[in-house]
């Protein structure tokens, strides 16, 4: 759920639906690995390879998840997004990215690569995705300026120039240049910082 007004850069995470402890409460052990776990869980679109294999998910599923969302906001599309039959989705998971992220920064294949590489019990390093992106927007010249493209406020329907709102919004939103109004939707990029 995205904000409004002087709260329009916030996005609120409000379905846990899907959410489980990846550790007892009590003895903070990890849960045990399972194979065959059965059904898919979530959304094929956004699915790990090893949910859509019947393992049993924990952090770096939720990470690969989250790249495919990142890479589906960075380029349109996913190769398998039309697509309902489990194995061709397995496999255009497995095998197209290459050409999926040809031309686009580096750093959205490290980022699935490095949740891919993950054991099942490992604890992400998220300093170091976080660094990843953090060190992209740096390298790209974009500045945290607190607005996202659905801040910005459109003359027309078809309208592609924007206006930046005047509203007081807070931390969160990078872009290229503060001076910069006219910027669509293709050359801005919204990073984790």
């Amino acid at each position: 759920m995205i904000g409004t007004g002087i709260h329009s850069n916030q996005i609120y995470i409000i379905d846990f639906g899907l959410a489980k402890t990846y550790r007892d409460a009590r003895t903070h052990i990890h849960i045990p690995l399972r194979e065959n776990y059965g059904i898919l869980t979530g959304t094929s679109t956004y699915a790990s390879l090893n949910n859509h294999c019947g393992i049993e998910q924990s952090r770096r599923d939720d990470l690969e998840s989250l790249a495919y969302v990142l890479i589906y906001f960075l380029c349109g599309t996913l190769p398998w997004s039309t697509n309902k039959q489990r194995d061709t989705i397995i496999n255009k998971k497995r095998n197209s990215f290459f050409d999926l992220l040809s031309g686009q920064p580096q750093e959205f294949s490290m980022f699935l690569d490095y949740t891919r590489s993950l054991g099942f019990e490992d604890k992400p390093n998220y300093t170091y995705v976080r660094n990843l992106f953090h060190d992209l927007r740096i390298r790209e010249g974009y500045q945290r300026d607190d607005v996202f493209d659905w801040c910005l406020l459109r003359t027309g329907p078809d309208d592609q120039s924007h206006q930046t709102p005047s509203s007081n919004v807070t931390d969160g939103a990078v872009s290229k240049g503060n001076d910069k109004a006219d910027s669509n939707y293709s050359s801005r990029m919204f990073v984790l910082d």
